[in-house]
């Protein structure tokens, strides 16, 4: 993360807080249950991976405030896909979720992040131009 640029830091610890706080909620009722189907399986998988990688991120941006000079580039790109890493494994915990309840609640849920992410793309490529 780049210290000069503070609307990306909020922007990442309102995505990474905001993920943590849905998993952790989700992550209650997903515990106690016996047996597992593999629904649950994966979204237990995914949130056990998500949350540290997620959490780290926080710690890190908060250990950057403290500092004037930045990190390398290595690092930063490094943070970057841990970020990432953490993302995507937490949509994949929340999808695995929604599959455990209902299999269509899972399919909708798959739908509409591949419709927000080609929304998504598609604006930050007008927003470059």
């Amino acid at each position: 993360m780049q210290l000069d640029d503070t609307y990306a830091i909020s922007l990442h610890d309102l995505y990474a807080g905001g993920l943590i706080l849905i998993s952790l909620v989700i992550l209650q009722d997903f515990l106690n249950l016996k047996p597992l189907d593999r629904a649950a399986f994966l979204a237990i998988l995914a949130f056990s991976i998500a949350l540290p990688l997620l959490s780290g991120t926080l710690v890190l941006t908060v250990v950057e405030k403290k500092f004037t000079k930045g990190p390398s580039r290595i690092i930063i790109r490094i943070e970057q896909m841990v970020f990432l890493l953490g993302i995507i494994t937490d949509v994949i915990g929340i999808g695995a979720a929604f599959w455990h309840a209902s299999f269509i609640a899972g399919i909708a849920f798959i739908v509409s992040v591949a419709i927000t992410l080609i929304v998504y793309g598609a604006y930050a490529i007008k927003l470059e131009e």
